[in-house]
């Protein structure tokens, strides 16, 4: 299983058979930000002549907010 705070990283560990984690950073791009994952990562891949580097189908096999949560998810004490 991978465990990450990026879709795109969990997307690339699926395609290779991994089973997947997101845990949710919502101050990741700063305090109160409204800046996200998505919108990020298209201006960043944009200066390379890429406009949409995120696959829009992804869900990860968990969504959680804290390691702890994914650890109760999966039924570990």
């Amino acid at each position: 299983m991978m465990v990450a705070a990026h879709s795109l990283d969990l997307h690339a560990a699926s395609k290779v058979g991994f089973r997947t984690a997101l845990i949710n950073r919502p101050d990741e791009w700063g305090k109160g930000s409204t800046a996200n994952e998505t919108a990020v990562l298209v201006d960043s891949f944009s200066k390379f002549g890429e406009s949409d580097p995120l696959f829009k189908g992804f869900s990860p096999d968990f969504t959680a907010d804290s390691l702890e949560d994914i650890a109760d998810q999966l039924g570990v004490d």
